[in-house]
């Protein structure tokens, strides 16, 4: 609005127009309610700016906890450093041990049966030479071999169930601390903060309700200034009842003639004003 005297006569006319409020420190002001300092027992969540106006989020344990993920994190890292077993001697340790079970249970029985049947063979007549003698035989080493290829293979399959178990079990273990901490990390989950407008949404509202205000005020006065303009035009053109001469009609200086009068300027004489 212009200054000095002029200023003061349209503000007292149309009042004063209102100021524009300072949206930017108002949109500030906002973001600041909208991110609120969280605190749990478990920890805190705050927001920081630096001096460039930029924003960090930070999220840190309560003592207690951070004493405990600080040893979690210790056992991680030697687990990530050594590595974890494969677990090839767990197989072989398995395999090993299902085979010589096998071989305690029944390589005395094998023997039982090869003496047997030698000695079946032997006492019927037939000579450790002949052919049926060799087939007997071929036939029981054939029958004992199947069972001892059966048991190597029941052997390995055992080793490596053990093998695959021992290997999870590791890798397992040597997740834990990292699983740990996973979970640890779920006790910092702050609630949301619901994210609102009303610091902008109230000053735009209140700003444009001055502004209305403002705006009509002007009409009105504006529409009164025209019509004491109209009326003041309209008595303009009304004809001025008194005409006051130059001293004609004779000597009666200052006589005046009234407008469709049937009286002669002599008959009828003007006031006298002084």
């Amino acid at each position: 609005m212009p200054g000095g005297l002029l200023g003061g006569a349209s503000d007292l006319l149309f009042g004063s127009q209102p100021d524009v409020p300072d949206f930017m420190g108002i949109a500030k002001q906002q973001l600041q309610a909208n991110r609120p300092n969280q605190n749990t027992p478990y920890g805190q969540r705050q927001w920081v700016q630096d001096a460039n106006g930029n924003w960090t989020q930070n999220t840190s344990f309560s003592p207690e906890m951070q004493g405990a993920n600080d040893s979690l994190m210790t056992q991680w890292g030697q687990n990530a450093a050594n590595g974890y077993g494969t677990g090839d001697d767990a197989r072989n340790q398995s395999i090993d041990a299902s085979w010589g079970q096998f071989q305690r249970m029944n390589d005395p029985l094998f023997a039982q049966q090869q003496t047997r049947a030698k000695s079946d063979l032997l006492n019927s007549g037939a000579d450790m030479g002949d052919s049926i003698y060799g087939q007997q035989m071929g036939n029981l080493n054939d029958q004992q071999d199947r069972m001892r290829l059966n048991a190597q293979d029941q052997a390995i399959a055992a080793g490596d169930r053990a093998q695959g178990q021992t290997f999870s079990q590791n890798r397992q273990a040597w997740m834990d601390p990292l699983t740990a901490m996973q979970g640890m990390n779920s006790l910092l989950t702050m609630p949301g903060v619901p994210q609102t407008n009303d610091l902008m949404q109230g000053a735009q509202a209140q700003f444009g309700a001055e502004t209305g205000q403002y705006q009509q005020g002007m009409q009105n006065i504006t529409g009164l200034l025209n019509g004491a303009g109209s009326v003041a035009g309209v008595m303009g053109g009304i004809p001025n009842p008194f005409s006051f001469g130059d001293g004609g009609g004779g000597g009666n200086g200052g006589g005046f003639a009234y407008g469709g009068s049937p009286y002669s300027p002599g008959q009828l004489r003007g006031p006298n004003f002084g």
